[in-house]
């Protein structure tokens, strides 16, 4: 084969991987623009699998994810979220298969992703509100159609909970993964949640059978001093990270804070948890916590601060910072920093 030869056979193997290429990156944005058209395969327990139009869809998430009560402002923030997360978890689902039944792309269950209610389940909780709450929800989903989340032109993570507390928290902190836009900043906000603080008290045995862990009350009195960080629900700046410098033999101790005032470490019996594990093994409402020893050292109470992971938009705070004036665009940037509000059209042009 001559050089003139061997050249022509490059450039023509060059543009041939430019056209296919290309073709692969079209039917890439087709499929992805087809989230915002095709039907929403949602699996509902108990009944089975529905498919559902996504702001139809959508509706239903804001009617179990947040109280028709809240303010306009406020559902129309959290219509933007779930459009976010919906079309961001069907990117995944695009490129790694459904990890529901009957290949549904999500199911109607909390835990497993978002709530979702039917129009009959939403009949039935509002009663006598019905009219007014679901014309409330249906148009925060209307006046928001095609608004997501995006940051450097990609869709956001647009996680959410019901109560931050005093502070947000960094996603790296919980999902191990960052984010420069899902990060531990105060939050004055939702100081009227009802679960701004919690508290639930345990018996030893409890504890033990929980965690795994063996505890005496002869150590567990000592832990009724221990320092427990900073009160971090009274400051009024980020803190810096905290570390328990008390070296009593106590089987019980909150060994580090992050900056957000959330526990990162904890000892309890001869164990070391995250305090991840410790909300989630013992069912607390959020990690940000202290704890208090009674007397005899046989029960030990747990005040807790806010409720859910603290990662994203606080729902109650949402719904304060909008009764406060702000509107969706406002409580957005808040909770989602450095991202912007952009048509879904606009992401796959």
């Amino acid at each position: 084969m001559d050089k003139k030869t061997t050249i022509l056979v490059v450039v023509w193997f060059a543009v041939l991987l430019l056209l296919i290429s290309s073709i692969v990156l079209t039917l890439g944005l087709r499929r992805q623009k087809n989230s915002l058209n095709r039907k929403v395969k949602l699996y509902v327990y108990g009944q089975g699998l529905l498919e559902l139009d996504l702001e139809e869809y959508l509706v239903g998430v804001v009617a179990a994810e947040m109280p028709a009560s809240f303010h306009p402002e406020a559902l129309k923030s959290q219509a933007i979220a779930a459009r976010t997360y919906t079309l961001k978890r069907l990117e995944k689902i695009q490129k790694n298969g459904s990890q529901y039944p009957e290949g549904a792309d999500f199911s109607n269950l909390p835990q497993e992703g978002q709530a979702w209610l039917s129009k009959e389940a939403r009949r039935q909780n509002w009663q006598s509100d019905y009219n007014l709450y679901e014309r409330k929800i249906t148009e925060a989903v209307n006046t928001t159609k095609n608004q997501v989340l995006v940051y450097n032109g990609v869709l956001a993570e647009a996680l959410y909970y019901s109560t931050a507390g005093p502070y947000t928290e960094d996603s790296d902190a919980v999902f191990n993964s960052y984010y420069p836009y899902l990060i531990a900043k105060p939050n004055p906000y939702d100081k009227h949640s009802p679960r701004y603080t919690d508290t639930k008290t345990f018996n030893i045995v409890e504890i033990e059978k929980a965690l795994n862990v063996n505890l005496e009350a002869k150590n567990l009195t000592l832990a009724r001093s221990v320092p427990q960080g900073p009160e971090t629900f009274l400051a009024s700046t980020l803190l810096e990270p905290w570390s328990n410098l008390d070296q009593t033999n106590s089987s019980i101790k909150i060994l580090s804070r992050n900056r957000s005032g959330r526990v990162e470490k904890m000892q309890i019996g001869s164990r070391i948890f995250n305090g991840v594990d410790v909300r989630l093994k013992l069912g607390l409402r959020s990690t940000n916590f202290t704890f208090q020893v009674n007397q005899n050292g046989n029960y030990i109470t747990f005040t807790t601060y806010g409720y859910g992971h603290g990662v994203g938009m606080s729902q109650y705070g949402a719904d304060g910072m909008a009764k406060e004036g702000f509107g969706y665009k406002e409580i957005l940037n808040f909770y989602y920093p450095g991202t912007s509000i952009v048509s879904a059209n606009k992401i796959w042009e």
